[in-house]
């Protein structure tokens, strides 16, 4: 039987962070019309962030099934 190839450890997945402070200043600048491109960008970022960690941990889970049966045979 040949050997299995490494399978590679995952990278943490890069997280987006909302500009909160810049959103803010630019709401009031425009009297808050801002406030809705706001809801749906930091919205957005969210649930991309929450995408990323879920394939990040299911990776992980997956590296880590690989890893230790590489010791039980």
């Amino acid at each position: 039987m040949y050997p299995v190839a490494p399978v590679p450890q995952p990278i943490s997945p890069e997280i987006i962070e909302t500009q909160h402070l810049v959103h803010l200043l630019v709401a009031i600048l425009t009297g808050g019309l801002w406030l809705i491109p706001w809801a749906i960008i930091g919205y957005s970022n969210h649930r991309t962030n929450q995408a990323r960690r879920k394939d990040f941990a299911w990776r992980q889970y997956h590296y880590h099934q690989w890893y230790w049966s590489q010791f039980q045979r």
